[in-house]
């Protein structure tokens, strides 16, 4: 058995052993995509692709090592991010020579993993002394409904009922029980945006001022690489002020089933400022319900952004499981990461985006 880097050209043999275990199988596209890397790779020079277990010249297992450049209080942060760990059964004996190769590794301040299975890599992370990532409401997800008949004929489907005669009452039930909740309506103030422009460079320079907050860079082109794989454009809901915004959520496609759901993947407002993280996303939900959209679900964010647009009535839905996992390798963010001050994880970060973004999911609230 022999512990290498991973070359550009191992795609097949890493495909094929994806799909041997089944985990999602990135395309040749996206491949080549993930290794020509973020933005920005001048600072993150160095780092290893990932790894790969071969034997006798075959792969038998592979972990992707994923570099995103981070700030804290405005200094380079170089993270690096798990990804798809996967030994086939016969040789899962050396699955640990993979994690002690990500874990060994030189010249990066954070180990993180952002989709993790608890029973499995996030007990080998706490088994290499990581931690839980200190933001213990990432998993209760908030859920608005922007379409009631089509989110209640989904709902019927799913709990094999028949839609076409009940779709109708559901809908009016579901849309009952949000109005018995329903706070006064909130002015949006928002709009759409087309594409991140330089304004998302100008506020950028305004985010990354936010002290003991461990950041990723979401300058403009850092956010269209973020995005660049979605299937459809993201939703680019803005707050303006005169020809700067103040504020902006970004919400990607995610079907299920016959469900029309989006996902906040990212919402950011100077100093968290309530009333900005409200109109932009009560905005946001305007351009869903125009749009068609079934469901809006929000994941993570942290304590001050949720208790923001917890006004707007969501629903809330706990997730199973723990996925986020950190090692601080610099020993300068020890100690200010246990605070979970220091965190606002959602799927802008790792590889949750990229995870969630072709296998089929559950559907919601059921």
């Amino acid at each position: 058995m022999r512990l290498r880097e991973l070359r550009v050209d191992d795609y097949a043999g890493v495909a094929e052993a994806l799909t041997r275990n089944g985990l999602r199988t990135p395309t040749r596209d996206q491949w080549d995509y993930f290794w020509k890397g973020p933005p920005h790779r001048e600072r993150l020079d160095g780092i290893p692709f990932g790894w790969a277990l071969d034997e006798r010249e075959a792969i038998v297992g592979t972990f992707r090592n994923i570099p995103f450049l981070y700030e804290w209080n405005c200094r380079p942060i170089r993270v690096v991010v798990a990804s798809a760990w996967a030994v086939d059964e016969d040789v899962r004996r050396h699955s640990l020579m993979l994690a002690t190769a990500y874990f060994k590794q030189t010249g990066v301040d954070v180990l993180l993993n952002t989709t993790a299975v608890l029973e499995t890599s996030g007990k080998a992370f706490l088994a290499f002394r990581a931690s839980r990532v200190p933001q213990p409401a990432y998993t209760a997800r908030m859920l608005w409904i922007t379409g009631y008949r089509g989110f209640a004929a989904n709902y019927l489907r799913e709990h094999h009922l028949p839609a076409a005669l009940l779709q109708y009452p559901a809908a009016f039930g579901f849309w009952a029980g949000d109005s018995a909740s329903r706070v006064s309506r909130i002015a949006a103030g928002a709009c759409r945006a087309a594409a991140f422009d330089q304004r998302f460079d100008r506020f950028w320079n305004v985010l990354r001022a936010t002290r003991d907050r461990l950041q990723a860079v979401r300058d403009a082109a850092s956010l269209r690489w973020r995005y660049a794989l979605e299937r459809e454009p993201p939703l680019i809901a803005v707050v303006r002020q005169d020809e700067d915004i103040v504020g902006y959520a970004v919400l990607v496609r995610r079907e299920s089933a016959a469900l029309r759901r989006l996902e906040l993947a990212d919402i950011q407002a100077a100093g968290d400022d309530p009333e900005i993280l409200r109109a932009v996303m009560t905005g946001a939900l305007d351009m869903a319900r125009a749009d068609g959209i079934h469901l809006v679900a929000m994941t993570g964010h942290c304590e001050a952004k949720r208790r923001a647009l917890s006004a707007l009535g969501p629903h809330v839905k706990v997730a199973g499981g723990w996925p986020l996992y950190y090692k601080a390798v610099d020993p300068a963010l020890v100690e200010p990461l246990a605070a979970s001050a220091a965190w606002d994880l959602s799927l802008y970060d790792g590889d949750a985006l990229w995870s969630g973004m072709f296998q089929s999911q559950s559907a919601e609230m059921s």
